[in-house]
């Protein structure tokens, strides 16, 4: 086995599935190792198995230290992952004058010097560790030796075997049992010839209740279970006795069984010997106790849609093969009584559809030809002289009759109008979004030094824009210029400056009236605040912990005026050019909000002023 094959998965999978990892001390284990120090008389003997990263020691005797506390130790200390790696036995005399191992720190930490292992297989092949035996002093180890040490380890590989064995058998039982509990009807085992019940799945259980605990055939007769015509069952008249006392197979035998509770199941029971060994006799019965009041419940149902169709909301008429009227539900008779002044329509069945002289019949022939021809139904649209919308759906029948159905489905096209119009208007708000955020991206990629740099700052005004739209999200339905809620300019502000704040000392004043923006304004503000933010943060208040903001605003008269004031801002020169950030703060407050922006740079910081129209920011005091 290579190196690499230490992570193999299938031999990680193998060295789970053995349970050699787990620590837990256990006798055969241990007295393996015991008998390996005794036989090689050797002071340290473990049986280790060997993971992706570490060794753990599911049997050691002598070892000490931390090894010993902590059962095992990294792969870093481990000789044994030689010894996997290869598939092959390892003797080592002294493993301070051998270049490969003189290294291991497990030489002076834990005194290994003389090491023998050998390896331990499951039965499969894979190999889940090393048997070894371990001296503090140097050892030429004998082919006695090595062949004392792969006797005890095969008695070890014996023991893994076995219980993989016994596990399998388990896991084949819990299969077999959990595949018995799956299965839809409910089975019983019991035992030839005597007819004892031995088994139940869950599913008779359930079906048959807590009754289902018996013992010998004779108790069968305290079950409660009788024949189609009524009569009791004896103790030997149950098919699963009958099969295992006489080898009779039944087929689908009706029984009514009585539970406990009062309730009466309807089965069908069928019984046969099956050859096993030793032989058993299966059972195997299915509840048709609902199945039998499905028939009920189909005639019922009958009546039921005879009476949904006098009572719906839509319009249903049945039209015979020959084009007669069959009948007429109470919806049309209303519909007849409104606009024929027909009180009484019964006289009308019998006579041909087109007797019945309303709008909608008028286009029905070729829906109704191609629904005889097709065998599928079909379906036409109709307006009314009143201006209703009407669904018509023409479905056929095996006898070449058709219901007509007519739903009046005005009010939801009225609705589906509203929603394409909203469509339209989202779509609208998104290429205005597409617009702003693609001028963004040359503006940026213009001012940026580094990739890095331009990520940087393209990121955060794109988060700007995002959370400024969460404030301004449109409501289905609605006025295309409303919003999910009010945006005012304090939550605006607030929100776009909260990812600027650095300092916990940081001192933000908003102040100003209510005002609330239109949605179309505060995706324009979002960006004023953002770059006014990040200038503050790089260069002036916001930068420094004693730095202060005071945003306020007002209205004076149609214009909505906002003061950005800082104090307490690091000393710094007037810039002799505009950057990046104020070109972009005048662009958007002068070209996109029609407004306009004066600077005064003040000792201690920046005062900026902006004069936005209320016509255009949709200011409104509330």
């Amino acid at each position: 086995m290579a190196a690499s094959a230490i992570g193999s998965p299938d031999r990680l999978a193998a060295l789970t599935r053995s349970g050699l990892a787990d620590h837990r001390s256990e006798e055969p284990f241990d007295r393996a190792a015991r008998l390996a120090t005794r036989v090689l008389g050797v002071p340290v003997s473990v049986l280790s198995a060997v993971g992706a990263d570490r060794q753990d020691f599911k049997a050691q005797i002598g070892l000490g230290g931390w090894a010993a506390r902590e059962c095992g130790t990294p792969l870093s200390h481990s000789f044994c992952r030689h010894v996997v790696a290869s598939g092959a036995p390892l003797r080592i005399e002294d493993a301070r004058r051998e270049p490969l191992f003189a290294s291991n720190p497990a030489v002076e930490e834990l005194n290994i010097v003389a090491y023998m292992g050998v390896p331990v297989r499951d039965r499969d092949g894979h190999v889940l560790g090393s048997f070894c035996a371990i001296s503090d002093a140097p050892r030429a180890w004998t082919d006695d030796d090595l062949a004392n040490l792969t006797d005890i380890a095969a008695g070890i590989e014996s023991e893994i075997a076995l219980r993989a064995l016994a596990q399998a058998e388990k896991n084949q039982r819990e299969t077999f049992r959990a595949v018995l509990d799956e299965l839809p009807v409910g089975v019983v085992v019991a035992e030839v010839p005597g007819g004892r019940l031995a088994l139940a799945n869950q599913n008779a259980g359930a079906i048959l209740g807590d009754d289902l605990q018996i013992g010998e055939v004779a108790e069968y007769a305290r079950l409660g279970a009788r024949h189609a015509d009524g009569r009791r069952y004896r103790a030997g008249d149950y098919p699963l006795v009958r099969s295992a006392v006489a080898g009779e197979a039944i087929e689908n035998e009706a029984m009514h069984y009585r539970r406990e509770s009062g309730e009466v199941r309807q089965l069908h029971v069928s019984s046969r010997r099956i050859a096993t060994h030793p032989p058993l006799a299966v059972a195997s019965f299915v509840d048709v106790t609902e199945k039998l009041a499905a028939a009920e419940a189909l005639a019922q149902r009958d009546r039921r849609l005879s009476r949904f169709h006098q009572t719906t909301g839509e319009g249903i008429i049945e039209i015979g093969a020959d084009d007669r009227i069959l009948s007429l539900n109470g919806r049309v008779r209303e519909d007849l009584a409104r606009l024929r002044g027909i009180c009484d329509a019964d006289p009308l069945i019998g006579d041909p559809i087109q007797s019945l002289e309303i709008e909608v019949t008028q286009g029905l022939g070729r829906p109704l030809s191609l629904a005889r021809c097709s065998g599928e139904m079909q379906c036409y649209r109709h307006e009314t002289a009143e201006g209703r919308h009407l669904d018509v759906r023409v479905v056929p029948d095996t006898d070449g009759s058709v219901l007509m159905v007519l739903r009046d489905v005005t009010e939801e096209r009225r609705l589906a109008e509203g929603q394409q119009l909203l469509t339209q208007e989202l779509n609208h708000r998104v290429k205005n979004l597409f617009a702003i955020v693609s001028g963004m991206v040359g503006m940026t990629a213009r001012a940026s030094a580094t990739p890095a740099e331009m990520g940087r700052s393209l990121r955060d005004r794109i988060q700007a824009l995002s959370r400024a739209h969460d404030m301004i999200r449109p409501v289905a339905g609605a006025d295309p210029d409303a919003s999910s809620g009010d945006v005012s300019v304090s939550a605006l502000a607030s929100t776009i400056l909260s990812p600027h704040l650095t300092f916990e000392s940081d001192t933000v004043m908003f102040e100003g009236p209510s005002v609330m923006l239109a949605a179309s304004a505060a995706t324009n503000m979002a960006l004023l605040f953002h770059e006014m933010a990040t200038n503050a943060a790089k260069h002036g208040a916001l930068s420094v912990p004693d730095g202060v903001l005071r945003v306020t605003w007002a209205v004076d008269g149609p214009i909505l005026v906002i003061d950005w004031v800082e104090r307490g801002a690091p000393a710094r020169p007037v810039p002799e050019r505009a950057g990046f950030g104020t070109t972009l703060i005048g662009m958007v407050a002068e070209s996109q909000l029609r407004g306009e922006v004066t600077r005064d740079w003040l000792e201690g910081g920046l005062h900026c002023r902006f004069r936005l129209p209320l016509a255009i920011v949709g200011g409104r005091s509330r």
